[in-house]
């Protein structure tokens, strides 16, 4: 299904990164930036909103770690996995 086959009001717009698979997680952490997630491929990526880019930042294994949500608060991320809370410094680990 393309973008014009949608049913969508007039002020929406659409972005999907192409290499995403199945998008699971989508917080903001700047101004019209945003990071989400992709439980499929195992990948935290940020996204410029304005420019319509993508950085990949961190990447995880999917046996190991599925993340169905996350939180971005003061350069922490917190996600929910098998009823645990897990935070990790975004800014300082490495990518």
């Amino acid at each position: 299904m393309n973008q014009q086959d949608l049913k969508t009001a007039d002020w929406m717009k659409a972005y999907r990164p192409f290499f995403f698979e199945a998008i699971s997680a989508l917080v903001d952490i700047k101004d019209n930036q945003v990071l989400l997630c992709d439980k499929s491929r195992g990948m935290l990526t940020e996204v410029d909103l304005d420019s319509e880019t993508a950085t990949l930042k961190k990447r995880y294994d999917v046996n190991d770690y599925i993340v169905d949500s996350i939180c971005y608060y003061d350069s922490y991320i917190y996600s929910v996995y098998r009823n645990n809370i897990y935070v990790a410094d975004y800014y300082t680990e490495d990518d």
